[in-house]
Order: structure tokens, then sequence, then C-alpha cells
């Protein structure tokens, strides 16, 4: 299976009914102002053209955490971030999964609480960055932070038609194309230990049979629990 990456030997799921989708018209204008407003109050929010088309989503309905602790150095983890945003494109359920990586030094992880980070700092570190590199199964970097974008419906009988991943784009990335920008960060103490990811995104997700999906003027906002 060419766009399924198995790299988690644990994984913890948390199911989020936090927010409702939010509807409203889409407004042509490129920076996406009127809904980033409309949008503010949200905990996880993305939105964008997928293939030509406006969409937009306020739920997430699930977020994970894992770590591999197999077939990896001794001294490091893979360790990844993941939320799953759900969706409508002409009354068809699509989910949207945003999956956030890294090569971590084991000196940094519990291996008494799911390998999960010893210290908030670090935490927070893992996130505080100006850009993401885009991930590619053909050449992996282990040593950068990276994040990968999959667009799915899984109501068609054949989903691998209807699975656009970034991870599966075997051409040279530019960043005419692709690019993940960490517009800003917010770091929560009070009352839970948190942080909320502000990006922008752009990229080409690609599916089994090698077709392209441009996804494009990508907003979002990511929180994730310490």
């Amino acid at each position: 299976m060419r766009d399924t990456i198995i790299l988690i030997s644990f994984l913890i799921l948390i199911t989020s009914c936090e927010n409702e989708p939010v509807d409203f018209y889409p407004v042509e204008n490129i920076d996406h102002t009127v809904a980033l407003d409309t949008l503010r109050n949200y905990s996880d929010y993305i939105l964008g053209y997928f293939d030509g088309k406006f969409l937009v989503s306020t739920y997430v309905s699930s977020k994970s955490y894992g770590a591999s602790i197999i077939s990896n150095s001794i001294d490091s983890s893979y360790i990844q971030y993941q939320l799953k945003y759900k969706l409508l494109e002409e009354d068809v359920e699509k989910d949207i999964f945003l999956t956030y990586r890294f090569l971590e030094s084991k000196t940094k992880l519990d291996s008494e609480n799911n390998y999960k980070y010893k210290y908030f700092t670090d935490f927070v570190e893992f996130f505080d960055r100006p850009t993401f590199d885009y991930y590619q199964i053909n050449n992996p970097i282990e040593n950068i932070h990276t994040v990968g974008i999959n667009y799915q419906n899984y109501y068609d009988i054949d989903n691998d038609t209807y699975s656009y991943n970034s991870f599966n784009f075997e051409q040279e990335i530019t960043s005419e194309n692709f690019n993940f920008i960490v517009d800003s960060i917010n770091v929560i103490e009070q009352p839970i230990k948190k942080v909320e990811v502000y990006y922008s995104f752009k990229c080409i997700g690609v599916n089994y049979y090698d077709e392209e999906m441009l996804m494009k003027n990508g907003k979002g906002k990511s929180t994730f629990e310490y």
C-alpha cells in the first residue's frame, strides 16, 4: 500500500467533539480574512482550495499521538502528532489528515508515559519553528521536522482513487507548489498545558493511480495538549 506509512507501534487516540462544523459562503479573498474572523474562536479548523473547490472544516473527529520504538536506532524514536478533520463536499463526507512527525532523541521522551515528551518546553519546541518540510516516501529526511496532508473519501467503494496524499509526490518538491508555514503559535499553560499552531499551506496530493490534486491557499489551526 504505497499511500500508507506504518510508523507507530502504539497509538493514543482522542475523540474530539468540541466544535460542530460551521457553514458560511466562501468569499473570494485570497487571505480568507472573512472566513478566519468567523473561525477565530474554534480550537481547530482547516480551509482552502482542494482541487479548485473551497472547503472548510471546524470539526476534528480525532487526534492522536504515536511513537515508533521498533526498527529505529537505539537512541531515537519516530514520533508524530496527527489530526483528522471532517468536512462536506457536495453532501459527501471527506477527511483531511494533517500529520507532524520527527525522529526525536529518546532522552527527551518518557518511556513510562508512552514515549511522550518529559518536559513541556520540548513539546513546545517540536511545533515552534517557522516551517515544516513535506515528507516524501521516496526521499525520507530523518533529522528534519516534516509534515504531510492526506485528503480522503471513505464513502467511495474504490477508496484509493479518492485518497490524495502529499507523502506520495515523487518529483522534486519546489516552493511553487509546496510550503507549510507556521504563522504563529500560542502557548497556553493554564488550566491545561497545550499549544495552538496557526499555519498556512499548499501542496500536491497523489493517489494510487498517480493522479494529482492541488491543495492551495490553505489556512488552519491545530491544537495539541501536552
